[in-house]
């Protein structure tokens, strides 16, 4: 379940925090959204990275299934 589950975003932070901005929260506060759960962007220097993961996270998140979606 751990690999099935978590691998995918464990995989995807690695490539936000490779090719596009670091920091702490920017992947918890996206999925947040996507469950209709209040949130915000991170704080500088951290890069706004919502619109550019978003499609990619929540194909992740439909993909195992993740209950209470918005999108």
């Amino acid at each position: 379940m751990m690999i099935e589950e978590a691998m995918p975003f464990y995989k995807l932070w690695v490539e936000i925090e490779t090719n596009y901005t670091s920091g702490d929260g920017y992947l918890d506060k996206l999925c947040m959204e996507l469950v209709g759960l209040p949130s915000s962007r991170c704080r500088p220097p951290t890069r706004d990275m919502r619109e550019k993961y978003r499609q990619k996270t929540l194909d992740y998140m439909k993909k195992i299934k993740v209950p209470h979606l918005k999108f």
